[in-house]
């Protein structure tokens, strides 16, 4: 599996909130992960089921223009093989963590799914990797830059003209962020809140045109971490605890006939493309 490498890539230029070694730490601890599979029943794969409804719907009504494919921020990426497996796309990932990319490679091995890995900062990328990809996915990413757009942009350039962008951000502006700040203030820090207003306008920002920038799903509350609790119990119980606790939240929203909203809504997905040659 190929693997390029920059040497001691560039912090980031656009206020970024964490580092290269934060990431190191928390991908050399991310421990060993299941695939994705978007059919599994029960509770523990609620998340998975509904975004997979969410891509196929949204991959069938905006078709990028062809196979290639980028994650950026893919360290420990299951994704990856998720895309390649339902899609058919021909998958690559990049992160500057050396944790991060091992790990990902390794998922990608283990499951005998052909893909580039590529070490590297967003902000200083191989010149190769400009302009190439059709479709570019992050999870969890732009949110740790306090310049949303720049971080935005910095993504877009990877993408060939008529190229799609999904982004997916934990939704930190309303009560679950107040739970992530009591829970995990270090971490809470870590992100800057966006509402659907900021991250649509800092897609515009980067030149590309919005096809949708929408909340996703009623209520999950596994997007969150306890952090002192989190730590006693462990991260599978702790991950049980929280999709128990959501439960009875959804049963609520489903009697109310509340869908995705700003409120209880764990994650804002946008979608845009950049303008075709």
């Amino acid at each position: 599996m190929p693997d390029s490498q920059t040497q001691h890539p560039p912090e980031s230029r656009a206020g970024a909130i964490t580092d290269r070694a934060y990431w190191d730490r928390v991908w050399a601890g991310a421990g060993t992960f299941r695939p994705i599979d978007p059919r599994a029943g029960g509770p523990r794969n609620y998340v998975n089921r509904a975004l997979h409804a969410f891509f196929t719907h949204t991959l069938a009504e905006n078709p990028p223009p062809g196979p290639n494919f980028i994650e950026i921020g893919c360290g420990a990426s299951r994704w990856l093989a998720y895309f390649h497996q339902q899609f058919g796309f021909a998958v690559s990932g990049l992160d500057y963590s050396a944790q991060g990319c091992a790990s990902a490679r390794q998922l990608l091995t283990d499951l005998a799914v052909p893909g580039e890995i590529f070490r590297a900062d967003m902000f200083a990328p191989p010149e190769e990797l400009s302009n190439r990809f059709d479709i570019l996915w992050s999870n969890g990413l732009v949110e740790h830059f306090a310049d949303t757009a720049a971080a935005c942009t910095a993504c877009a350039t990877f993408l060939a003209p008529g190229g799609l962008m999904i982004t997916l951000v934990p939704n930190m502006t309303g009560p679950l962020g107040r739970l992530q700040k009591w829970f995990n203030p270090g971490l809470y820090a870590k992100h800057i809140p966006l509402d659907q207003a900021m991250l649509t306008r800092a897609h515009a920002q980067a030149g590309l045109t919005i096809v949708s920038c929408d909340y996703v799903l009623p209520a999950h509350l596994g997007v969150l971490h306890l952090g002192r609790i989190e730590e006693l119990l462990g991260a599978r119980p702790a991950q049980a605890l929280k999709i128990a606790m959501t439960l009875p939240l959804r049963l609520g929203l489903a009697l109310l006939r509340r869908g995705p909203n700003r409120i209880t809504s764990p994650y804002l997905i946008c979608v845009a493309r950049k303008q075709a040659a």
